[in-house]
């Protein structure tokens, strides 16, 4: 009996070591490459997320390329802003107006979103014509904000009320100059 005692208990033994240097290294790798997979399972998510994302995007920015375009045509190129200086001018001559035009270099204000550049205007006119050209400048294809107005009365020979001296600062929004790399 005694015999039997010692063998159950040097099997119990044995098991217990084999469960402690075999089994539980074997449990801990189980449970370790589990979290690795559950890591790996959400990592693969993320990615075909952003995927479905970037897809997603580029699907919403071709249909709206046309909105893009209207959007981007409200900003004068601060580089050289030739085509807004050629409108300026034109609807001047639809107004009957000489238009001297001083630009000044771009900057970034504080709490604007985007570049701006101001415009000096500077003429004489009667003042039908200068409301002519204020409606137009009102109207304009591009995001501006006239900021001071001076207008002044010229007077002609004897007194009579001929034009109005004016004199306009003309915010206009830019865009941002475009890094080359």
């Amino acid at each position: 009996m005694q015999k039997i005692i010692i063998t159950v208990s040097s099997y119990a033994v044995l098991l217990l070591l084999f469960a402690a240097l075999a089994l539980f290294p074997l449990l801990r790798g189980i449970s370790m490459d589990s979290r690795n997979l559950e890591e790996t399972y959400v990592q693969v998510l993320k990615a075909s997320l952003a995927e479905q994302e970037t897809a997603d995007f580029l699907r919403f920015s071709q249909q709206e390329a046309e909105n893009f375009e209207r959007l981007d045509a409200l900003f004068v190129d601060e580089e050289t802003p030739i085509e807004f200086i050629e409108f300026l001018e034109d609807i001047a001559a639809l107004s009957n107006i000489e238009l001297k035009i001083t630009p000044a270099n771009p900057r970034v204000e504080k709490g604007v979103a985007w570049p701006v550049m101001d415009f000096q205007l500077a003429s004489s006119a009667s003042y039908p014509q200068l409301l002519s050209f204020l409606t137009k400048l009102e109207n304009a294809p591009y995001l501006l904000e006239v900021r001071n107005t001076n207008i002044t009365r010229a007077r002609g020979k004897e007194g009579a009320l001929e034009d109005v001296s004016f004199t306009l600062q003309v915010k206009v929004f830019t865009t941002p100059l475009r890094k080359s790399s």
